[in-house]
């Protein structure tokens, strides 16, 4: 039997649901901006894309979506954090060259800054 595929977006908001949360506007603008650049984004660059969004908005929405599986933290070679979709949303596995997984920190503000 043929499981049916689930969208990113449908993936999104069930994990959210499942960590209690909800899949507000920032929340899909913020996993819908990294699906279409489709690279790690510092919370700056997320900014800029996304400029209807505070940076406060930026760094709350962040941290929802990290513990809520949608979203993990890298650490550039350069000191500054950057996001991606996890392999659950993207389906995607990915290799990044000069970034490190961070494990175990759920505060995307604290990451940004170094």
């Amino acid at each position: 039997m043929r499981v049916p595929e689930v969208s990113g977006d449908e993936q999104v908001q069930m994990l959210l649901e499942a960590a209690r949360l909800r899949c507000n506007r920032a929340r899909r603008q913020v996993a819908g901006r990294l699906r279409s650049e489709a690279r790690p984004m510092s919370a700056e660059e997320l900014r800029l894309a996304e400029p209807s969004l505070p940076y406060s908005s930026i760094y709350r929405t962040l941290s929802a979506l990290i513990q809520a599986g949608v979203v993990r933290r890298l650490a550039g070679i350069d000191g500054n954090a950057r996001f991606e979709l996890t392999e659950a949303v993207s389906g995607e596995h990915h290799h990044h060259a000069g970034l490190r997984r961070l494990r175990g920190h759920g505060n995307a503000g604290a990451a940004s800054r170094g």
